[in-house]
């Protein structure tokens, strides 16, 4: 179960990234990229959360969010704004890599299957969004 807080971790390095994105993005695609990047730190932290619920629920530990921050902020890399594509894609390829290993294993629920393999799968279609938007 620690690879759900493994997951957990991107998730939360990725809503960090994307919420200061969001805040320093300028320039002429303003609009569309503050939106965008405003519906990706929502999305990260909504899965961060979904992660946490459910690592506390199978194992019955409680989670120290402070010291999870800060294990996903050594995670981010200090990021410009015109890195940031780069770096979410970066997260987005993360998430995917782990989320595939973890359903692999023996032994997890077909529930915590259906949540990560979720996770999966939106972190495929943002990917997708993210190719178009460096193109």
């Amino acid at each position: 179960m620690e690879d759900l807080l493994r997951l957990a971790k991107v998730f939360r390095a990725a809503q960090i990234v994307a919420h200061d994105a969001h805040n320093n993005i300028s320039g002429p695609s303003f609009f569309a990229d503050h939106e965008f990047l405003g519906e990706l730190y929502g999305t990260y932290e909504d899965a961060y959360d979904s992660l946490v619920e459910r690592y506390i629920g199978l194992t019955g530990r409680s989670v120290d969010g402070v010291s999870l921050a800060k294990d996903a902020l050594e995670l981010a890399p200090d990021s410009q704004v015109q890195a940031i594509w780069d770096i979410l894609s970066m997260f987005e390829r993360t998430v995917c890599k782990v989320c595939y290993a973890f359903c692999e294993k023996e032994g997890v629920s077909e529930g915590t299957k259906q949540l990560v393999g979720e996770l999966c799968n939106q972190a495929e279609m943002r990917q997708y969004k993210l190719k178009q938007r460096m193109s």
